[in-house]
């Protein structure tokens, strides 16, 4: 499809775009000012109209990009926000470093961002909980299980070699009680009708004094504290981003390596987190828990190709089932 004019009018200056189906573009109109522009078509265009209407509510209530213009172009949807610059990601920055005062702002800000839960009312519907649980953890799995008979046999084990540990297997993890009754808290949560919907720290913008909440995925009709902040430790404990690099070899039938390069002990970051005002009363069994359905929810759209990348997300999986499983939350 031509994209050529959605830049009429515009100098592209740099590509920026994630893997969200859209693209992202900083550009220069002919007066020189420098904007961003993200665009997209179909069900991804959809999303955009609805991270629009989220920036247009809560710009007010908390700091993130203020959209100049929107509009559809061709056959796709698009929309300019402010250019936030000098920036970087709360997790490319986190890789390199690890200090009280950044920490601290991440805490800060995700303290403000809780000012959006505070209001609005919550409510519980145990039907959405088990619908959201069956759908985006137990389906995913079994799709991947009919789809390659290694995730298969990795998924049905009695037990799994991960990086020369041994875990119970999956089957044996979701039967455990302390996960089963994991399960029936989360069933039982508060939910609300709007957040963020992809809180990653690469979702998070920190310039030399603010940090901004940029690309929400609000496609959810209700979420939960737990399920909203789980998102962060996605960054912190299961590092996601570095993933695009994993490497990846098996060491027996039911045993398997990998690793995502060298990175700095996160164990101190994650602890001044989970100490922050945003995460008080948040159970940790219901943190781990959301992020292996978050990781769950990735297995549909792994390529034939990248395969391994599959098991990795189970390994992690069943890594955050065994923290709850023992009760030991100190993932690094």
């Amino acid at each position: 499809m031509n994209t050529n004019g959605l830049f009429k009018d515009l100098t592209a200056i740099k590509n920026i775009s994630g893997g969200s189906g859209a693209e992202t573009w900083v550009v220069k109109s002919r007066d020189n000012a420098v904007f961003v522009r993200k665009f997209a078509a179909g069900d991804a265009g959809q999303r955009l109209k609805e991270q629009t209407r989220w920036f247009n509510d809560f710009k007010n209530r908390i700091y993130c990009p203020h959209v100049l213009n929107e509009g559809l172009l061709q056959d796709f949807y698009f929309y300019d926000m402010n250019y936030l610059s000098p920036s970087e990601t709360l997790s490319e920055k986190l890789l390199r470093e690890s200090s009280p005062y950044l920490t601290a702002q991440i805490n800060t800000a995700l303290a403000e961002f809780n000012n959006i839960f505070d209001h609005l009312t919550p409510e519980i519907s145990k039907a959405d909980r088990a619908q959201y649980i069956q759908d985006k953890l137990f389906k995913n799995l079994e799709g991947s299980k009919k789809k390659d008979p290694q995730f298969n046999d990795l998924a049905s084990a009695n037990e799994v070699v991960i990086n020369g540990v041994a875990y119970k297997g999956l089957p044996s993890l979701l039967n455990d009680s302390a996960v089963i009754k994991t399960i029936s808290t989360i069933e039982n949560e508060e939910l609300y009708s709007i957040g963020h919907g992809d809180l990653t720290l690469a979702n998070l913008l920190v310039m030399e004094e603010a940090i901004a909440f940029t690309d929400p995925n609000p496609h959810f009709k209700f979420i939960s504290q737990e399920q909203e902040y789980s998102k962060v430790l996605q960054s912190t404990i299961v590092k996601y981003e570095l993933f695009k690099n994993v490497n990846f070899n098996f060491t027996g039938s039911n045993s398997f390596n990998y690793s995502i390069g060298t990175v700095r002990d996160f164990t101190d970051t994650n602890e001044q987190i989970l100490k922050g005002d945003a995460f008080k009363g948040l159970k940790p069994e219901s943190l781990f828990f959301h992020l292996a359905v978050h990781l769950a929810r990735i297995l549909p759209y792994i390529k034939p190709d990248s395969k391994h990348k599959s098991y990795v997300y189970l390994a992690e999986i069943i890594k955050l089932l065994s923290a709850i499983s023992g009760g030991k939350y100190n993932l690094a």
